[in-house]
């Protein structure tokens, strides 16, 4: 988990890393081409948005499988503890 305010610069390591070493599952994600990191954010990585972009109409759970939904990840397996 990358948590902090917002505007912190959470997001910058995941998109647009220079130097050094960022190891999420054993992968450097520098080592990463850019089509393979943007594969890599798709497949392995998810965001909860602040309160500012969060949809008043669904529950925090709701909220939180957002992301999974649009992928097109059934219900089931989204809430599966």
């Amino acid at each position: 988990m990358i948590m902090g305010l917002w505007g912190s610069g959470k997001s910058t390591p995941l998109i647009t890393p220079t130097q050094g070493e960022l190891r999420i599952d054993r992968h450097n994600l520098l080592q990463l081409s850019p089509q393979q990191l943007r594969q890599f954010r798709r497949q392995h990585l998810g965001m909860v948005f602040q309160q500012f972009a969060l949809f008043p109409h669904r529950t925090v759970l709701e909220n939180v499988e957002y992301s999974l939904k649009i992928q097109g990840i059934p219900k089931g397996w989204r809430r599966k503890p």
